[in-house]
């Protein structure tokens, strides 16, 4: 994924695994398995209705 988002946009991302610093991030995770993307479904950060139970999407 790293590569092809260097491709479209010429930058490439850096990979974080932890705390994120950044105030724009490409989070990659499954509902109920990342605690990250669970926290920011329990904030209301993301709209789990929008991007569980699905293969590719954004929310």
């Amino acid at each position: 994924m790293q590569k092809d988002i260097e491709r479209v946009t010429g930058v490439i991302p850096t990979i974080v695994n932890g705390d994120i610093q950044e105030k724009t991030a490409v989070i990659v995770g499954t509902t109920g398995h990342s605690p990250l993307i669970d926290k920011l479904i329990s904030e209301g950060k993301v709209n789990a209705r929008e991007i569980s139970a699905k293969w590719d999407c954004h929310g």
